[in-house]
């Protein structure tokens, strides 16, 4: 009973506190000094875990340091451990006789020999199909615009033989201003100038710069005259005339494609051939091109083989008049269109280098490999090494040098 009315004592109470508390609102208070210990705490676990880090950072380096040093060491060091102390170029302490006959392989020599025979293979070369087709564009290209320019100056003859020669038209046409003037003047019977015979001897240079075209362009002239009626000789000075205007619009064009040792008249006189002389000219110059790039161009060939070899491809069924120019254009779009054969000549090496036979040293029981104060030779240490002679072991100045080389470097890069 005692347990049941103390219970609904304090029962008693909760409820009439709680009555007490309805309506009231709810405040919280915090105790200073808790809340004080409590930053302290938390400040003093932030210093400790600082220094934590800075410990573990000062251990951490050095061990990294440390790793990186023999590791590097270890791999890139490994020829002095086990290199040998009787090698080449060493002196023998002692003669050194064979403890029994051997037949050994100078495998150093061998590769050697092996890599010698492969620097040794011609290189293998192949035409370069895309260089050749770019050629021969270039080279189509280069004729249109030739023939573009024969086109525009105008057809060739441009009068019937009968009534003027080749050569006539040809002086006709290319003659300075002057000269026209002075073989119409000449030319004309009604001037009471006298006619011109071709076997006649010409006035002197001072007398009109005459010469034998001239003359021959006159006397042609005025056979003509004598021969025709009066509107068929002005038809014809009309058509000379037009000639020579097509004639000289075309030239500065022609010079300014040609390069100045080819832009003379008498290097360009393609303008004055026929159009089946022309075509049978373009025939001509493919043709050499084609035979000249079948056979290859080989990089760094001179200019005087290049210019060789298209005079000796060029036909001799070509026109005199046009092979300055047909050598110009091949010389000027012909280029090296050979490149090596990266796989056959690798291929060819390799078999160059499996044909070298192994260099072998051969030895008989008691021989003397090496006597004492002589310097050992390649030979020597094969058959030293073979026998177990060569005093291999680890090279412990050259390791630790190694090893001070790579301890400066890596503190080097880790400053």
């Amino acid at each position: 009973m005692g347990f049941n009315s103390s219970s609904a004592a304090k029962s008693s109470v909760s409820q009439s506190q709680q009555e007490n508390l309805k309506g009231q609102p709810l405040q919280l208070t915090e105790s200073p000094t808790h809340c004080e210990g409590t930053s302290t705490s938390l400040t003093s676990g932030k210093d400790w875990g600082k220094s934590q880090h800075q410990l573990q950072q000062k251990i951490t380096l050095p061990v990294m340091w440390t790793l990186a040093v023999v590791s590097l060491t270890s791999v890139m060091g490994g020829r002095f451990y086990n290199q040998p102390q009787l090698d080449v170029e060493t002196v023998a302490p002692q003669t050194v006789r064979a403890p029994f006959d051997a037949l050994v392989e100078d495998s150093k020599t061998t590769a050697e020999r092996r890599k010698e025979a492969q620097r040794g293979a011609q290189p293998v070369l192949m035409i370069d199909q895309s260089v050749t087709e770019r050629i021969d564009q270039n080279l189509e290209k280069s004729l249109d615009a030739v023939e573009e320019l024969r086109t525009n100056s105008g057809v060739f003859p441009f009068v019937k033989t009968d009534v003027l020669s080749i050569a006539t038209q040809r002086y006709l046409r290319q003659s300075k201003e002057w000269e026209w003037r002075a073989i119409l003047a000449f030319s004309d019977i009604d001037n009471h100038v006298k006619g011109f015979d071709a076997e006649a001897k010409p006035p002197t240079p001072a007398e009109n710069s005459l010469n034998k075209a001239f003359v021959e362009a006159v006397s042609e002239l005025q056979s003509y005259r004598q021969q025709s009626s009066e509107q068929e000789f002005s038809a014809l000075i009309e058509s000379i005339s037009a000639a020579r205007q097509q004639y000289a619009q075309v030239l500065p064009q022609l010079s300014q494609y040609l390069s100045p040792e080819f832009s003379s008249l008498d290097d360009v006189s393609v303008l004055d051939l026929s159009d089946q002389d022309w075509q049978k000219t373009r025939i001509v110059i493919k043709q050499a091109a084609g035979r000249i790039l079948t056979q290859g161009m080989v990089p760094g060939l001179p200019p005087n083989l290049i210019q060789e070899a298209v005079k000796v491809n060029l036909s001799s069924l070509m026109p005199q008049e046009a092979q300055p120019l047909a050598k110009y254009l091949l010389v000027r779009v012909l280029e090296p269109n050979l490149i090596e054969n990266k796989e056959l000549t690798k291929l060819i090496a390799e078999q160059a280098a499996e044909k070298v036979e192994p260099m072998m040293v051969s030895v008989q029981q008691g021989d003397v490999i090496v006597t004492a104060g002589e310097t050992i030779t390649q030979t020597d240490f094969v058959l030293l090494d073979y026998f177990d002679l060569s005093r291999r072991g680890i090279n412990w100045p050259g390791l630790m040098g190694f090893g001070g080389l790579v301890t400066t470097t890596v503190g080097i890069f880790a400053l």
